[in-house]
């Protein structure tokens, strides 16, 4: 059940029997950490790396959606990813072993969660052999963690035209899909939805190492010390997965519902403060509590998909109104369409009680837990409460609940079109209540279900566990949290170009006690990117003339930002006399693929003003690039045309003249020369072949045939190519690359090729019919 043990964050399931034994020792308990230093004690030679081992290979991960599947590891017993199988934090269980293990570094180190998942069978970019995360920060409050992929070849696709790559992970014991799609010159992030319930910020691709950046915002902000667990990789093309990672040795990619979970968990560093959202249990509709993944549902009755599928859960107790002195559990599901809710159907929370004095509120004897909730499964719809307990009834599968009506909850309970199930729950709730301030709401675990079926299928989906402390009566007489008020000064106000001010906001505050300036936020007003950061001070500097306002805004430790910026305008002149700058003198224009790279020295005079930029640019097309000194790199250019080229300089009195001239033609490799026939000789081949389809730029200047094995070669400006040394009676793979200036493209398509020795004078002789 949640909550018991490492094994069961976030998720629900009678324990099936998923043992291991050592020396015939059984592990049959959900407290595997707590069992394995048991164990550890009792039987010394287990190693450190013995019980590593153990745990890894006890900890199993199996294909999301999947049915309940046999545990081949361990006979009659059975497991399913959905439901908490492999939710095991393995550094956590050695530390409770007392075992030395690499565990996690400080915030930021990268963690390896599998290396050298090489698979048989898989190549190219469709095998995932290595995954490491890290966490990143981008401001305050912006915080996710960096997966890095690598990939055996990123670049070779074979005949699929992409591949899509998605790290499956389990944050805080909720379920996460990240994916991307590859083709072999592009990597991007597909749209949220189903298999990309977690998107990423931003993606990748350095060689063979694909980066994923996913923001713990897109992750439920999961807490400092919150195990990420069940990561795992895959890749697939059109036709579906193609590699699983981490997979067991061998393995070939095609055993699409079981891996063994060798992958290294690791366990959020970074505190990431909760969204700003200014909800308050003190009013309707309530504070979020969970929110749940879009579209999860499995096996929901056809047609009601949405009714069934959870997205959130809110809990309110309202000072005023109606439901004043009530708890309000707000219950949000996709939709209700036209009001229509399918029968035999439960929307339940399922909660313990922990008292204000720190003893329990027990159900009667033999039950595990109280409930509320609404309910289709005899009729008319109720909202009732009640108790669950384990079926003892041997007729029922293993672990299937049983909930037991005690009476009906609040008339004033109702649901929405929109999904809205309101679920009000009155003080004086026999069984249940009477509740007081501090009483606490333990193990809140939201599902929607069918009553227990003969497959133990009951959960349509679930939500992740919370728990709630009822607020003290006067928790809601607290003053509305007040914006913020910016103060802004800046030294100095105005001078010569380029102009460095310092500017401070330490002026700032906040009128509600308690509360802290927790972030400035100044936009410098010429154009550059605001500035975030969580000191006062800033230093900008001003590079050209003009009259600039400067903004300054400020965010509270509640998450509340001013309603208005505090403004200094800044005045900055030219120098006194200052002209333009001379012309550069230009150097050399190297080309490259679709680029120059343009050298230069500084004017002889800078006008009397720094220089603060210089700018090439490059005709036809007027293409351009600017930067603080040389060189400086045009792109955008067509390979094979020939362009003309300037250097210009800019101070604060404006830009001056251009450079002399000078031409460049950027240019790549050329492609692939056409092979044709390949017609053998003694100990040689002729190889035939037509021109590549682009010269890259720049006029081809020779060709190269190879022949393997033993790499010989020749060389021709045009076809054919004889290439000698070769070995009569031997087939040959020859290829056709061609050279221009900027190097030699890529071979041809392979042409095979068996040399054959002549006719020796004394078979001629006979033939003629001499002796």
């Amino acid at each position: 059940e949640p909550g018991q043990g490492v094994c069961a964050t976030g998720a629900e399931t009678r324990w099936q029997p998923h043992y291991g034994t050592i020396s015939g020792t059984s592990m049959a308990t959900p407290h595997v950490a707590g069992a394995l230093a048991l164990l550890y004690q009792a039987e010394p030679l287990l190693t450190p790396a013995d019980a590593e081992e153990l745990i890894q290979d006890t900890a199993r991960k199996v294909k999301l959606n999947a049915s309940y599947i046999e545990d081949p590891q361990n006979p009659g017993s059975t497991i399913h990813f959905g439901y908490g199988a492999g939710l095991l934090d393995v550094i956590a269980a050695l530390d409770a072993l007392g075992t030395p293990n690499a565990g996690q570094g400080a915030a930021g180190t990268e963690v390896t969660i599998f290396d050298g998942d090489a698979d048989s069978g898989v190549a190219g970019a469709a095998d995932v052999v290595k995954l490491t995360a890290q966490e990143y920060t981008e401001g305050p409050g912006v915080a996710g963690v960096a997966y890095r992929l690598t990939l055996r070849n990123a670049t070779a696709f074979g005949s699929a035209a992409s591949f899509t790559y998605r790290v499956a992970h389990n944050p805080n014991g909720r379920h996460y899909e990240t994916s991307v799609v590859a083709t072999s010159t592009t990597v991007t992030i597909p749209a949220p939805g189903p298999g990309n319930t977690a998107p990423a910020s931003s993606v990748t691709r350095n060689g063979n190492v694909v980066t994923i950046r996913v923001p713990y915002s897109r992750l439920g902000y999961p807490p400092a010390g919150a195990p990420v667990h069940n990561v795992a990789a895959t890749s697939a093309d059109a036709n579906g997965f193609v590699d699983f990672a981490p997979s067991p040795a061998g393995s070939t990619g095609t055993d699409t519902d079981l891996k063994p979970m060798y992958g290294r968990p690791f366990t959020v560093a970074l505190a990431i403060p909760s969204p700003a959202d200014g909800e308050t249990v003190c009013t309707m509709p309530g504070k979020t509590q969970i929110t749940d993944d879009p579209g999860d549902q499995l096996n929901a009755p056809p047609g009601f998909e949405p009714t069934v599928d959870i997205e959130s859960i809110r809990v309110a107790e309202p000072q005023t109104g109606p439901l004043a002195g009530k708890l309000v559990l707000n219950f949000k599901v996709r939709g209700i369409p036209n009001g229509v809710l399918p029968s035999g159907t439960r929307w339940v929370l399922r909660f313990n009680i922990t008292q204000a004095n720190g003893s329990p509120r027990s159900p009667p004897a033999g039950q595990d837990d109280f409930f509320v909730g609404m309910t289709t499964e005899s009729g008319p719809t109720r909202f009732v409460y009640g108790t669950t307990g384990v079926e003892p009834d041997p007729s029922l599968p293993a672990g299937a609940r049983l909930f037991t009506i005690s009476g009906d909850l609040d008339p004033a309970s109702s649901f929405a079109n929109d999904g809205t199930v309101q679920i009000v729950v009155a003080d004086n709730t026999p069984l249940i209540g009477p509740f007081a301030p501090g009483d606490t709401l333990i193990k809140m675990f939201p599902t929607t279900r069918a009553p227990a079926t003969p497959n133990n299928a009951a959960i349509y989906d679930q939500g992740e566990e919370f728990e709630y402390t009822l607020r003290a009566a006067n928790a809601c007489d607290v003053v509305v949290n007040l914006p913020p008020v910016a103060a802004l000064s800046a030294v100095p106000t105005s001078g010569v170009a380029p102009l460095p001010v310092s500017f401070n906001g330490a002026g700032s505050s906040d009128p509600d006690a308690g509360d802290t300036i927790a972030s400035y936020t100044l936009d410098f007003g010429d154009g550059t990117a605001p500035v975030t950061q969580a000191g006062a001070s800033f230093n900008h500097t001003y590079a050209q003339p003009g009259n600039y306002v400067a903004s300054l805004r400020v965010t509270d430790s509640r998450g509340l930002q001013s309603t208005s910026a505090a403004q200094v305008t800044v005045t900055v002149t030219n120098a006194q006399g200052a002209t333009a700058p001379g012309a550069p003198t230009i150097g050399t224009a190297t080309p490259g693929d679709r680029e120059a790279s343009i050298t230069f020295t500084a004017p002889a005079s800078d006008g009397g003003s720094p220089i603060t930029s210089y700018t090439a640019s490059c005709n036809p097309g007027n293409f351009s690039a600017t930067g603080p000194g040389s060189p400086l790199v045009v792109g955008s250019l067509v390979n094979g045309t020939t362009y003309t080229c300037t250097v210009s300089a800019t101070n604060a009195a404006g830009t001056g003249p251009a450079s002399q001239p000078v031409q460049v033609t950027p240019r790549t490799v050329p492609g692939a020369p056409v092979i044709g026939a390949a017609t053998p000789g003694d100990g040689q081949a002729s190889l035939g072949f037509g021109a590549p389809s682009s010269n890259g730029g720049s006029p081809i200047t020779g060709y190269t045939a190879t022949c393997t094995p033993g790499n010989a070669t020749g060389s021709s400006a045009a076809s054919p190519i004889v290439v000698t040394g070769l070995q009569n009676g031997t087939t040959y793979s020859c290829t056709v690359s061609a050279t221009n200036a900027a190097g030699t493209g890529p071979a041809s398509a392979p042409v095979q090729v068996t040399p054959q020795g002549g006719t020796a004078p004394g078979d001629a002789m006979f033939a003629n019919g001499f002796e």
